[in-house]
This record gives structure tokens, C-alpha cells and sequence, in this order.
């Protein structure tokens, strides 16, 4: 008999599946094994309760109640509307701050938007020839992998193939010696 090198408890090439019944019994066992209570384990710290920011807060109340989230205000990109020509100064001032803000938010974005069209194609080319030179890399590692994974199966398939015949003989073997320690005892206790 050879000297094993390594051991396997289920040899696919050799062993016939398991039965239904016997397959059902197995889950059944592993059923009753695991436990089926959903308490952490004592030594586990308590989880703290997640604290939102008042920002996110309606969104989320929004989320939980299945509604649609609303959509995007675009009223700060529209030019504020003029007061009547009769209210006060401070009314006046107060538009005024508002017209420059937005003015000078829509001056930024349009400056961003215009590097963006400058630079911003071949910045994208770069990332998206990187990206996919990533991508090549892992299929080549994804493509390995598969080859030694069919180079292993395939070994182990011969294996077991070349070892059938022993394992056979040996399971054979171990039927009769213990069909033949059964009639002992049984003659035993006679």
C-alpha cells in the first residue's frame, strides 16, 4: 500500500452521491447543530445607533416611507426676481447679495465647465486606457487561474482514477473483516 501524502474526505471519481434521504438526514443534523438564536456573542461590543445629520434626515424618512426621493432644485441657477420698486433698501440689499452669489457660482461653473472641455477628454482617455489596462491584466490572472484550476482537476481526476481499484479493494476488504468480526461476537455469545 502506498504511503499517502494527503487525505480526502470526498473523492467525486469514486464515491456515488449521496442519497436524497441521506442528504436530507445530513442537513437535518447540521440543522439541529447550529444554533438558532439571533443574540451576539457576549464578548461582541454593542452597536451604536447611527446618528444622521439633519441634511440627510428627510431623505431618509422619505426612503423609509417608500416615497420618491424629490428632485433637484434648480431655482439657485435661476436669476432672482427684482422687488417691487417701492420696497425698502435692506429688501433691495438683500436680492442684491443673492444675484451676486449665484452670479458667481454660475461664473465658477461655467470656467469648470470650460477646463472640463478643454482638458477633461483627455483626462478621460488616460483613465479609461488605464482602466483598461487593469482589466486586461486581471482576465490574463482570471485566465491562469482557470487554467490551473482545470490543470488540478484534471489530476485529481487521474488520481483517483489510478488509486479506484485499491480504494475499491480495501473498502471490499473492510466489509468482509467486519462481517467477519460480527460472527465472532455473534458466536461469541453463544
Amino acid at each position: 500500500m502506498p504511503l499517502m501524502q494527503s487525505s480526502q474526505d470526498h473523492l467525486p471519481y469514486i464515491d456515488a452521491p449521496p442519497s436524497p434521504t441521506s442528504l436530507s438526514a445530513a442537513k437535518a443534523l447540521i440543522a439541529s447543530e447550529i444554533p438558532s438564536t439571533t443574540t451576539t456573542h457576549p464578548s461582541l461590543p454593542q452597536l451604536p445607533s447611527p446618528t444622521f445629520s439633519p441634511a440627510i434626515t428627510p431623505s431618509l424618512d422619505l426612503l423609509s416611507q417608500n416615497k420618491p426621493l424629490p428632485k433637484l432644485d434648480l431655482s439657485r441657477y435661476e436669476a432672482p426676481t427684482a422687488p417691487s420698486p417701492s420696497a425698502p433698501l435692506s429688501e433691495w440689499n438683500t436680492t442684491l447679495r443673492a444675484a451676486y452669489t449665484s452670479a458667481g457660482y454660475l461664473t465658477s461653473r461655467t470656467t469648470n465647465l470650460g477646463l472640463l472641455e478643454t482638458f477633461g477628454k483627455n483626462a478621460w482617455l488616460v483613465g479609461n486606457s488605464q482602466l483598461e489596462d487593469i482589466l486586461r491584466d486581471l482576465e490574463a490572472e482570471v485566465k491562469v487561474m482557470k487554467d490551473e484550476v482545470e490543470r488540478l482537476e484534471e489530476e485529481r481526476r487521474r488520481t483517483q482514477a489510478g488509486v479506484r481499484g485499491e480504494v475499491d479493494e480495501l473498502e471490499r476488504t473492510w466489509r468482509g473483516q467486519v462481517g467477519r468480526l460480527l460472527e465472532v461476537q455473534v458466536a461469541g455469545e453463544k
